[in-house]
């Protein structure tokens, strides 16, 4: 590795520092383990699930509520990379949806089942919220409102990643440990991806394009005065 891209290297893991992104940690390493455990037997499955599942829940609980500490300029460059991250991650588990996920019926024909459906729709949802996201900040560096939006948003694409790679990797869709893993981490994306839409609700408005004037009326294009209304009887 030269010189020159150390400053890079070390910029970007600067990002996912765990003083930064308590909760990352945790939520990335727990995902993991929520998709691992869904070979396991059974008989044992559950009492693995729950407590990992119940961690990942509380975590993401307080993600939520997880105050940054950041600068301001710190703060904008890494949420700008974050929303970035947030996009790109979708669009590889948007490919990987259409690539790894084939079903077929009983007469064999290739059909799209309702995982590939629920892979498809999540990933097209998440580049749409954060592209959402980039369109209201493009021109504008946000404000330090209490919220870490860094973290939230490096939370929800690992979970995206999660359920994506449980829905591509030989999934059973009869089978209760894919299943519970599957919707247990779209549930959890579902929490976070709402957050941010709710965000981004209260926060998006349409303003007048800058090199845009009032229209006028047709009477004032040609000079005519308009009519005066008629006075009330």
């Amino acid at each position: 590795m030269s010189i020159s891209a150390l400053p890079i290297v070390t910029t970007v893991f600067s990002y996912f520092s765990p003083t930064k992104s308590p909760y990352y940690a945790v939520i990335s390493f727990g995902t993991v383990g929520l998709v691992l455990a869904r070979n396991i037997n059974e008989t044992n499955w559950l009492i693995i699930f729950l407590p990992i599942y119940l961690t990942l829940l509380v975590s993401t609980v307080l993600s939520l509520r997880s105050r940054p500490e950041f600068t301001s300029e710190e703060y904008n460059n890494q949420l700008r990379f974050a929303r970035s991250f947030g996009i790109s991650s979708a669009i590889l588990c948007l490919a990987f949806t259409g690539l790894r996920v084939e079903s077929f019926d009983d007469q064999g024909e290739l059909v799209n089942r309702w995982f590939f459906w629920s892979g498809y729709l999540v990933s097209l949802l998440q580049i749409v919220v954060f592209l959402l996201y980039i369109f209201i900040y493009h021109n504008y560096d946000a404000r330090q409102s209490g919220r870490n939006f860094i973290q939230i948003s490096l939370v929800t694409s690992s979970f995206l990643i999660g359920a994506t790679y449980t829905v591509t990797e030989r999934f059973d869709s009869e089978s209760t440990p894919f299943l519970a893993t599957l919707l247990g981490l779209y549930a959890l994306w579902t929490i976070c991806i709402a957050y941010l839409t709710l965000y981004l609700a209260q926060n998006f408005q349409l303003v007048a394009p800058e090199d845009a004037t009032p229209q006028r009326s047709p009477a004032e294009e040609t000079g005519v005065p308009a009519t005066e209304p008629a006075p009330p009887e």
